[in-house]
């Protein structure tokens, strides 16, 4: 009876093991309880895009960015980023989003527009405009490397997506892997922190170790039977 009862609470659990899903919240990593946190929280809807950000590095190893190859490689990867689901696409920047402005002085007042001119070609021309604009944008430093060699696509996201659910971080992860496999074809160096990334492959190392831990199972149980 006894081995019966054990027999059939290890089918259960087993069972129940199956339906487990790995996942995190960013929410859970930081104090809550901590004044800054909690005012934080209070205000996070006039907040949105920080805190839990994903930052994507996109250097180009045989150059600078002013490079109509890199620009366009930057554009494609951009706009598959912005449609990864979780990303707060209002708040996300890049080189091409709309967000990312110059500002300038002039005897006529201000001027301004996208850093990405309007009439960009990849010329020379329009290839030194744009140097001109990230100039005077004030992005040195912050998008574009001050060696002018990487810039970076800052990624906010949300806590649940559009349908309610959590944020799956190791889904999540997994698109961001693909992609850089995708575009380091194209020579590129990509180059991905945040928190969404580093749950992400904690959660494949937890896999692996639950393979180690289930082939540890059969043998010690082969150990006994056979003895």
């Amino acid at each position: 009876i006894v081995v019966l009862l054990c027999a059939v609470i290890t089918v259960l659990l087993g069972w129940q093991a199956t339906r487990l899903q790995l996942n995190a919240s960013f929410e859970k990593t930081i104090p809550a309880a901590h004044p800054y946190i909690r005012n934080f929280l209070a205000h996070q809807a006039e907040l949105s895009g920080l805190g839990n950000t994903v930052r994507i590095v996109v250097a180009n190893p045989q150059g600078s960015i002013y490079d109509a190859k890199y620009l366009d490689a930057l554009r494609r990867l951009s706009d598959e980023v912005f449609l990864l689901p979780g990303v707060a696409r209002m708040q996300m920047k890049s080189l091409w989003t709309p967000s990312t402005r110059w500002v300038g002085v002039t005897e006529d007042g201000l001027e301004g527009g996208p850093v990405i001119p309007d009439a960009y070609d990849g010329s020379p021309a329009s290839l030194e405009r744009l140097r001109a604009n990230i100039e005077r944008s004030g992005e040195l430093g912050q998008l574009v490397a001050l060696d002018g060699r990487s810039s970076v696509i800052f990624v906010p996201l949300l806590a649940k997506g559009s349908d309610g659910q959590a944020l799956d971080y190791g889904a999540f992860a997994r698109r961001l892997d693909d992609l850089r496999v995708k575009y380091e074809r194209e020579t590129l160096s990509l180059h991905i922190t945040g928190f969404a990334k580093i749950v992400g492959d904690l959660i494949d190392g937890v896999h692996v170790v639950l393979l180690f831990f289930a082939v540890a199972v059969a043998i010690a149980t082969a150990a006994v039977f056979w003895f």
